[in-house]
């Protein structure tokens, strides 16, 4: 039998699909591994899914591994996260040599053509991301579409979807497009951002605005931080540190996962494979097409061979505790209420009159909330994850573990559950900061001086 019969050669099946380097020691125990996952095996899939994607997606070499395949798009990955930092870079700086203050008080607007230093950012990040996926897709097809002897035993439906838009299953098209469409609208978030940060932090210190750093300084003393004593902080301050924050999402996986020749991370010591650094490359960038497949990968190849489960299922609870609190929490959470406080404070100043400038605040903060709240179906995937992984340990295996696994195992169970409450508390955490913001987009058009704490409309 051959690959194009239907079939799949599987070389090692410890490394297939990027099993996690603590656990890769694992790979040479054989009375760890079911007969179907040893070496040389042949295991049926179904060839039609695949038959659904387009040329450029399609690869007919089947011994390829998923772990293997990737490896070309890192690097190209990898600098397009770094110039779309250095583009939000330029723009700040670009706007805080060019825009002068206002002679009254007011938010000057930024020049649309402000928007060309973002363009080959935002190119290059697409451009990535459509390399990558020729490169991912064959390899993720034909995992969802194997057999999995373990399904029936952990309760699981034996045929995966490949490709679904918000929970619902659809064809490649269709989930192609709408995943550009999310990656092209979370790089306008990042420069909305970046534009309404530079704006503010610049405007917020111009001698004509002082009534707009008076309303922060008295709705800070009613809040519960300043009735606890705090010294009220500087708002331009707050704009500066909250965006320098913001870039942590794509410089903090660019810097854990610089490699040596031996393929440690020369941060952690950590051995990374290309699946690892690709996983993580696609965080920096936003890949919304990569990301919205990363919870069937994982639950496809932890499905695959429950007992090696927990080595790939923790190290994807990694990376989504990462998302969770650098992107979700650090940045959309952060951001979504930051810009409402101001967009507050703008408003009251105005005379709870719109201007330009509170128009383009308004766009920014709405595409933040709204591509935010698309976010929380990532803890539903999750969850079904946490759920098979829990499974693995209630099902006996018929063949007696090493007891040096089973240690190992366990161990890791320890790690992966402490990420899973982490990834939660996040998404709790998340949730209430938007709940907030809305609240506070409410209380500007109806309190009477345009802005509100904890307790309620504050009376300036």
């Amino acid at each position: 039998m051959v690959p194009s019969q239907g079939f799949e050669t599987l070389s090692n099946a410890a490394a297939d699909e990027g099993i996690s380097a603590l656990d890769g020691f694992l790979a040479d125990c054989h009375r760890c591994l079911r007969p179907n996952d040893e070496p040389g095996v042949l295991r049926r899939y179904d060839p039609e899914p695949e038959k659904t994607l387009p040329a450029w997606a399609h690869s007919t070499d089947h011994t390829v591994m998923l772990v293997q395949a990737v490896g070309p798009a890192v690097p190209w990955m990898r600098r397009s996260a770094l110039l779309m930092v250095f583009s939000q870079i330029a723009i700040f700086a670009f706007l805080e040599v060019t825009l002068e203050c206002p002679e009254d008080p007011g938010i000057p607007h930024y020049p649309m053509f402000v928007w060309v230093l973002a363009l080959p950012g935002l190119a290059c990040r697409l451009a990535a991301e459509v390399f990558a996926l020729s490169l991912f897709l064959s390899c993720y097809v034909r995992l969802i579409a194997r057999e999995k002897p373990y399904a029936r035993m952990m309760r699981e439906d034996e045929k995966m979807q490949a490709f679904k838009v918000m929970g619902f299953t659809t064809g490649f098209l269709v989930w192609f497009i709408v995943s550009m469409i999310f990656t092209i609208l979370n790089g306008i978030d990042v420069v909305t951002d970046t534009l309404f940060s530079a704006v503010y932090s610049i405007s917020l210190r111009c001698p004509a605005n002082q009534p707009m750093r008076d309303v922060w300084t008295e709705t800070f003393h009613q809040s519960m931080f300043g009735r606890w004593g705090i010294p009220t902080l500087d708002l331009a301050t707050v704009i500066i540190l909250c965006f320098v924050v913001c870039q942590l999402q794509a410089l903090l996986p660019i810097a854990l996962t610089i490699r040596n020749w031996e393929g440690d991370s020369l941060l952690t010591g950590e051995t990374l494979d290309h699946q690892a650094v690709f996983d993580e490359m696609a965080e920096a960038n936003g890949s919304a097409s990569l990301q919205s497949l990363v919870g069937s990968k994982n639950f496809a190849t932890c499905l695959e061979n429950p007992p090696l489960a927990i080595g790939r299922a923790r190290g994807a609870a990694t990376t989504m505790a990462k998302r969770t609190w650098l992107s979700y929490v650090g940045e959309n959470a952060v951001q979504s209420n930051l810009q409402t406080t101001l967009f507050g404070i703008a408003f009251h100043t105005a005379n709870k009159t719109m201007t330009k400038a509170t128009y383009q605040s308004l766009f920014s903060i709405g595409l933040g909330i709204g591509l935010t709240l698309l976010k929380l179906t990532d803890a539903m995937a999750f969850s079904k994850l946490s759920t098979l992984v829990e499974k693995t340990f209630e099902v006996e295996d018929e063949e007696p573990l090493n007891k040096d696994w089973n240690m190992t195992r366990k161990a890791s169970l320890v790690v992966f559950r402490w990420y899973t409450k982490l990834i939660y508390a996040g998404f709790v955490v998340l949730v209430t900061a938007l709940i907030y913001a809305a609240a506070k987009i409410f209380a500007a058009f109806y309190c009477d001086d345009s802005m509100m704490n904890l307790s309620g409309c504050v009376e300036l």
